[in-house]
């Protein structure tokens, strides 16, 4: 299928079977979607189907999901619809797009705060601006390099920056201390720990 030459209107939604197409054709379908069939984006959404996308390591399947979450043409209530279609998603690809969408509602992005994924749950982080709810939550995270991110955010509030008070990588410290929105008075806690312990 040519993405060039073909678009939505050359098919009778209506009489469309998605069984009859390859997941190759479905996802060129999901690509060059206009954003005015309701109807159609729900066959595309109803279909879910997968195809292997081939990377320098090895072939990596991806939900025709992703190719939706990332389609300029999806807005307003149908970008809400799609959004919540991918909520059960288990394709790394789809939530790394729902932590970076910008409609992706708060209960979404706190689910996916938990995920095992490390890689997904700093992309709450990096959203401009982030909860700062999801900050508090990520602060405390098992991983390391996730709390230095929190550290580093500009966005981050004073209370969250206080509470790595008790933080044992020297790193994550090293953030606070230089981030912006740190006060004198937190600093002197850090430099009054710092003098009464030794080392972190």
């Amino acid at each position: 299928m040519s993405e060039t030459k073909q678009t939505i209107s050359d098919f009778n939604i209506m009489s469309l079977k998605m069984d009859e197409l390859s997941s190759q054709q479905k996802f060129s379908l999901a690509k060059i979607y206009d954003g005015n069939s309701e109807q159609m984006l729900q066959k595309l959404i109803d279909d879910d189907c997968t195809l292997d996308i081939p990377t320098d390591t090895g072939a990596v399947t991806v939900s025709i999901l992703a190719v939706l979450l990332d389609n300029k043409n999806i807005t307003g209530i149908l970008k809400d619809k799609l959004i919540s279609a991918c909520v059960d998603s288990k394709d790394q690809e789809v939530k790394f797009r729902l932590a970076r969408d910008p409609k992706t509602p708060l209960e979404i992005q706190k689910e996916l705060a938990k995920d095992s994924n490390g890689d997904i749950r700093v992309e709450l982080i990096f959203r401009k601006p982030p909860y700062i709810s999801i900050l508090k939550t990520l602060s405390e995270d098992d991983n390391w390099a996730i709390r230095r991110e929190v550290a580093k955010s500009s966005y981050t509030t004073l209370d969250v920056l206080e509470s790595f008070i008790n933080e044992t990588d020297d790193e994550v410290v090293l953030e606070v201390t230089q981030n912006k929105n740190t006060s004198p008075e937190i600093l002197n806690k850090f430099a009054e720990k710092f003098f009464t312990q030794d080392g972190w």
